[in-house]
């Protein structure tokens, strides 16, 4: 990641239910019994330092409130631009239209171009490959289960309420979110501590873009560097 410092091990938790897992989770608690078996087997006891993007934002606070719960310490949590649901978010319906469209212009595609069929995937493919994208190392059939799980994760989400972690959360969210609502308002009633705020002028889906990630990534270090301090006194 950029920004953290190169003796930092960083390991990133793919979402479940890609390409070669047929079977969905039925709840974030199945997700996080999934994330926190994979956790143990690389680092047996914490303390853990946490941080999650969009979706995988609740899934950090739940697993950091998890993990408290057994008896582990989470000297640091971070959270990229996601929001806890609400009371009335149950009944929200979701569909692909936005996520393909998001996708379209995050490699340069006018969504006017866009016809709602299967050709649009093809579409952003193409551009993707011509400009470097990311998305460009991706099949349709692999954009197509994306676009799947997160449709089901976000209806997960709906359901899900979250424990209140015991300590500080570092909170970073773009300017331009899809966010109706203030998220450290959200987030408040589920964290025992501050919520340390950073706004990023940018997009949901450029956080994790330079220049936005690498601002991120050095921010986390400075944080992570005056918690193990204050560790270590």
């Amino acid at each position: 990641m950029h920004g953290i410092s190169s003796d930092r091990p960083i390991y990133g938790l793919q979402s479940v239910g890609h390409i070669g897992e047929p079977c969905l989770p039925s709840s974030i608690d199945e997700v996080v019994d999934d994330y926190l078996s994979i956790l143990r087997r690389i680092q047996p006891v914490g303390p853990y330092n946490l941080l999650g993007y969009s979706f995988g934002g609740m899934i950090a606070h739940a697993l950091a409130c998890r993990l408290q719960h057994d008896g582990e310490k989470i000297p640091f949590l971070a959270i990229l631009d996601s929001a806890p649901p609400e009371p009335g978010d149950e009944r929200l319906t979701f569909d692909q239209r936005p996520a393909i469209e998001e996708m379209a212009e995050n490699v340069g595609v006018d969504r006017a171009l866009l016809q709602g069929t299967a050709s649009d995937i093809q579409l952003i493919i193409k551009s993707a490959r011509q400009l470097g994208h990311p998305l460009g190392y991706f099949e349709a059939e692999q954009i197509e289960r994306v676009l799947q799980i997160g449709l089901h994760n976000a209806e997960l989400s709906l359901r899900f309420r979250p424990s209140v972690f015991d300590g500080d959360m570092l909170l970073f969210y773009a300017s331009e979110s899809w966010a109706k609502r203030p998220l450290t308002d959200s987030w408040a009633a589920h964290v025992n501590g501050r919520i340390l705020e950073h706004e990023l002028q940018c997009g949901h889906a450029q956080m994790i873009e330079p220049p936005a990630i690498t601002m991120i990534g050095r921010l986390v270090e400075s944080y992570l560097v005056v918690y193990e301090k204050a560790a270590s006194v």
